[in-house]
């Protein structure tokens, strides 16, 4: 799965990167949790544009979603087969900027936390969903959810599961409405190649939510020969 990642880069970067004209209101985040906000990239009118979204979707048939757990993943071999996710994958697929995600390795009671994070370039993209959602006074929530795949050989020490990121090289393939789910490159949903990802062990720092400075994506063997 995916619970925790981080985006630092600077808003240019990620105006360049990803072919936008503007972002909304950005702050670089160190340690992004579900159910905050989350920045998106989505294709509207054969343009690109960035929207923040709830991380955790709210699927558009729900009745209330307090008090249940929020749809933080999306298993990619099964989502166009949920009612939560199905209409989303045809229709509002996203690009999730990322600088790198986390991942925690429990040894008893202990949990170490490690950060994934390309071993070339600033950012990547995550494959994720988003959802229209309408409170009964008509106000409209839009949600997203990050789709996972199995874990590469790299990541498998570390997790059973692994974002799926998509390639740059398919990333209008992914954006576009009109290209159903089954027309897609099937290697799109696929692990990441294994040197795509490094894994550096960080401090516990990360592990409070509260925490969102640069100390989160610090390597541990640092501080500990300070």
């Amino acid at each position: 799965m995916c619970g925790r990642y981080c985006l630092s880069a600077p808003a240019e970067t990620i105006v360049e990167v990803f072919g936008i004209d503007r972002l909304p209101e950005y702050l670089p985040r160190y340690n992004i949790a579900p159910t905050t906000p989350i920045l998106g990239i989505r294709a509207q009118n054969e343009l690109r544009s960035a929207s923040t979204f709830r991380w955790g979707l709210i699927p558009f048939w729900a009745d209330n979603p307090k008090g249940t757990a929020p749809l933080i993943n999306a298993r990619s071999e099964t989502a166009h087969t949920k009612p939560s996710f199905k209409a989303a994958l045809q229709h509002r697929r996203l690009l999730l900027p990322v600088s790198g995600f986390f991942e925690w390795v429990r040894d008893g009671a202990q949990k170490t936390p490690f950060y994934f994070q390309p071993n070339h370039g600033e950012l990547f993209a995550f494959g994720g969903l988003w959802e229209r959602w309408f409170d009964l006074d008509g106000t409209e929530v839009q949600s997203a959810t990050i789709l996972t795949t199995a874990a590469n050989t790299m990541m498998q020490p570390y997790h059973h599961r692994m974002p799926v990121i998509v390639p740059e090289a398919h990333w209008a393939e992914w954006l576009d409405p009109k290209i159903k789910h089954t027309q897609l490159n099937p290697t799109i949903m696929e692990p990441a190649p294994d040197p795509f990802l490094r894994a550096t062990q960080v401090t516990a720092h990360v592990n409070r939510v509260a925490n969102q400075g640069p100390e989160c994506v610090h390597p541990a063997s640092e501080v500990s020969a300070e």
